[in-house]
């Protein structure tokens, strides 16, 4: 009887480990997921060990790459992966955290090049963004701990219980344009960070890209931003209380609190934009994750036919499961198995 796990995969897509193959020089993987190949090796490299993922014959990641390519994000998307309400993971997490794994689990020579929080170096996700977000929610709580309770110090305690959850960005290549309707060759037109403890009460902030005679440029985060007047303005439509809300902490505002978050979120935006840098630098454009700023109905609210109680799909991983005959991808990393030196 051939021996059977069950993973946490992060996606709605079948997943079967086809192939796990060592080799003094190098390991590598093959499974499908959907209608798709994966394939991932480990080489020795002058002294070291790199990594390379190849989807449907193409590399998506190769060591001291930053992110996956936009192949790999789209097939995430058509996985069924929606960033505003799958909270704690993004294509780099599902990717390093969940597929790779998996794919990896019987390799034996060498371990897979991660660093301690269990990503490749280099690389930048999800996980990167939340660490700032902690950083900066750390350095505000300790710098307005006096014993006597301030407005500052009650934004502080209140942001510290709002974790960042995810980020979604919104890219509509038909709004690229300036005041003349010239085309512009910026990648996003939205960012929404989500926080919050509960997918019914998340808290927002968000910043847009609006056209100017220079170009365009980003508007100032707003809480809970939205575009208005048939998208002729961008306002602000959250609240402070609806921060104050979604952090779940029961104590009334103090006098003067609005002014405090608005100080406050002012300072966390600046130190957020550091951090994003990096992100939106490396980044897959032309990602249109959702092509509104919209409220949609969370997927998690939902319970689907032959997923677990909690909602999260699961793999059977089946060890050596031979390839349908003429489906498996020929590329030349293959054929480096093959034919070793």
């Amino acid at each position: 009887m051939e021996a059977r796990w069950k993973i946490p995969l992060m996606l709605d897509l079948p997943f079967r480990t086809r192939a796990v193959k060592g080799h003094p020089y190098l390991e590598y993987a093959r499974a499908s997921l959907g209608s798709h190949w994966l394939e991932a090796c480990t080489v020795e490299e002058v002294g070291r060990n790199t990594l390379r993922i190849l989807v449907d014959g193409t590399l998506i990641y190769g060591s001291g790459d930053a992110m996956p390519t936009a192949a790999w994000f789209d097939l995430c998307r058509e996985g069924g992966y929606r960033p505003r309400f799958d909270w704690d993971r993004d294509p780099v997490t599902i990717l390093f955290h969940g597929v790779l794994p998996a794919m990896a689990k019987k390799w034996t020579s060498f371990p897979l090049p991660y660093r301690d929080d269990g990503f490749p170096d280099g690389v930048v996700g999800l996980p990167s963004l939340q660490e700032a977000h902690a950083a900066f929610t750390r350095r505000a709580s300790d710098a307005h701990s006096s014993p006597n309770a301030t407005q500052a110090a009650q934004v502080a305690e209140m942001l510290a219980s709002l974790p960042l959850r995810a980020v979604v960005l919104h890219d509509r290549p038909e709004q690229r344009v300036d005041y003349l309707g010239n085309a512009i060759d910026e990648a996003y037109v939205g960012i929404d960070l989500i926080l919050g403890n509960k997918l019914a009460t998340p808290a927002r902030l968000t910043k847009v890209s609006l056209p100017s005679p220079g170009g365009l440029h980003w508007s100032p985060w707003l809480a809970g931003g939205r575009w208005d007047n048939v998208g002729g303005t961008f306002l602000a439509k959250g609240k402070a209380a609806d921060f104050l809300k979604a952090s779940g902490l029961l104590v009334e505002p103090l006098a003067g609190f609005d002014e405090a978050f608005d100080t406050q979120i002012k300072h966390y935006s600046a130190f957020m934009d550091e951090a994003l840098a990096g992100y939106l630098a490396n980044h897959p454009a032309a990602i249109a994750w959702h092509p509104s700023l919209g409220i949609q109905r969370p997927r998690g609210f939902e319970t689907k036919a032959g997923l677990p109680p909690g909602g999260t799909p699961w793999i059977d991983e089946v060890g050596a499961v031979p390839d349908p005959a003429g489906t498996a991808p020929l590329n030349e990393l293959h054929s480096e198995l093959r034919s070793p030196p």
